[in-house]
């Protein structure tokens, strides 16, 4: 198994398969021009250790259980109880990763949160 090294914003490292991470249109672009070989380490200057422990735990799960856009399966739920903030920086991190499967499924997690509030915690929520 090769595996190569994130290392975030507030230097938290993470080992991921090669195989895992190429879910990543980024990483796979690197992998495919040779710029990462197993054993690297690449910095994500952008994600911190919450939001890139997030994105790892998301492409693990789906490298073993295939991604269904259709739904938003129940595992995908545990990102439902995340702070909304904390949800559109993993959006954010899966957009810059280019993770098109990820990005899906946080705009379907986001979209069920927001649906839940009231007008009142809206609102509150974008601070008018």
């Amino acid at each position: 198994m090769s595996l190569i090294y994130l290392r975030g914003a507030d230097n938290s490292l993470f080992c991921i398969n090669m195989e895992v991470a190429k879910r990543s249109g980024v990483i796979l672009g690197l992998i495919e021009v040779g710029d990462v070989r197993p054993g690297d380490e690449i910095p994500l200057i952008n994600i911190d250790f919450y939001v890139l422990e997030a994105v790892v735990h998301w492409l693990n799960h789906y490298y073993i259980n295939p991604y269904n856009p259709a739904i938003v399966a129940p595992w995908s739920q545990y990102f439902f109880y995340k702070d909304i903030h904390l949800l559109a920086s993993i959006m954010a991190a899966a957009c810059d990763l280019n993770i098109l499967d990820m990005i899906k499924d946080m705009g379907n997690i986001i979209g069920l949160v927001l649906r839940t509030k009231t007008l009142d915690e809206l609102i509150e929520l974008f601070g008018h």
